[in-house]
């Protein structure tokens, strides 16, 4: 038979909150036989209250860790808000930087063709007497000449414009690196 001592036993569990073994020694009271109807009944409202208490710490368990969530989560947004911040103002530089680079090269280009245009007008002059010359010297009618003249610039523009080509490739491999550094040094 189960004697007081185990009730208060489990009084003393349940005081403690530590429910679950509160609730352990109420039900091998009961199971036990207890003497009277009172402290039978009694010790299954205190299962009651033990299971309740049970149930109001898995509660809070569960707010703690809902509120922990909810932290980390802030964290990670202010966290993603400074790196698309960061993105943003790199993104900035770069579109100036590249607004620069387009500027030099167009003034750049533009003090090319000036040169080219001064050096053409100054082969215009010399142009009849060179192919003269050269004509002669190599046994050559003016018009073989400038057919052989007409060939290598064809080959020349076939290189130049393979040599942009590379440039450019090299152009968007180099930008590439540098914005997989940056999104390195980010995380």
């Amino acid at each position: 038979r189960a004697g007081p001592g185990k009730l208060e036993d489990a009084a003393g569990h349940q005081r403690a909150g530590r429910h679950a073994d509160a609730i352990r020694l109420y039900a091998r009271a009961l199971a036990g036989g207890l003497p009277k109807e009172a402290p039978r009944l009694a010790a299954e409202s205190r299962i009651e209250e033990c299971l309740e208490g049970l149930l109001a710490a898995h509660q809070e368990h569960i707010k703690s860790m809902e509120l922990e969530q909810q932290l980390k989560l802030a964290q990670l947004e202010q966290r993603l808000s400074k790196s698309e911040s960061a993105e943003r103002n790199y993104e900035q530089t770069l579109s100036l930087q590249q607004a620069k680079i387009v500027q030099l090269k167009q003034e750049l280009d533009l003090a090319q063709i000036k040169q080219q245009k001064l050096k053409l007008q100054q082969q215009r002059r010399a142009l009849p007497t060179i192919l003269q010359d050269v004509s002669q010297s190599h046994g050559w009618t003016t018009q073989e000449l400038l057919d052989k003249l007409h060939d290598r610039n064809m080959q020349i523009g076939s290189l130049t414009r393979k040599l942009s080509e590379i440039k450019g490739e090299l152009r968007r491999r180099t930008l590439e690196l540098q914005l997989s550094k940056l999104s390195k040094s980010l995380r």
